[in-house]
């Protein structure tokens, strides 16, 4: 995977990193690609593929601190949570579930809850 920025490539190596240590290759029912490598000087990350029900691309993902400087208001969270809950629908337990199982065992709050990101089957 090649990644434009340097932040976005920090912020998802880090994650990978993480699952790493930890030996994560689920979060909740959902596989997680495996991280193989990285190259800091061309922002690439070599990864495993994956195949539904997966949870992909982990660059939004923040840790504590920088959730505290994004400083979301509780109606920006209100309005977040009703727009994933929209658009997941039926899956969106799932999602949720799979998104607070991520903060709970990393300390990352991932932000990019989309379809394409996040599939069920």
């Amino acid at each position: 995977k090649v990644v434009r920025r340097e932040d976005v490539y920090r912020r998802e190596l880090r994650a990978y990193r993480l699952f790493r240590e930890l030996s994560i290759g689920r979060i909740g029912k959902y596989k997680v690609p495996r991280f193989i490598d990285s190259d800091d000087s061309g922002l690439l990350l070599e990864l495993t593929i994956v195949s539904a029900p997966y949870f992909l691309d982990f660059a939004s993902t923040y840790d504590e601190l920088e959730m505290f400087h994004l400083d979301f208001s509780a109606e920006v969270w209100a309005e977040r949570e009703q727009h994933w809950r929209d658009l997941f629908g039926e899956d969106w337990e799932a999602v949720k579930g799979a998104r607070d199982q991520l903060l709970e065992v990393t300390g990352l709050m991932y932000l990019d809850l989309t379809p394409q990101n996040i599939r069920s089957r």
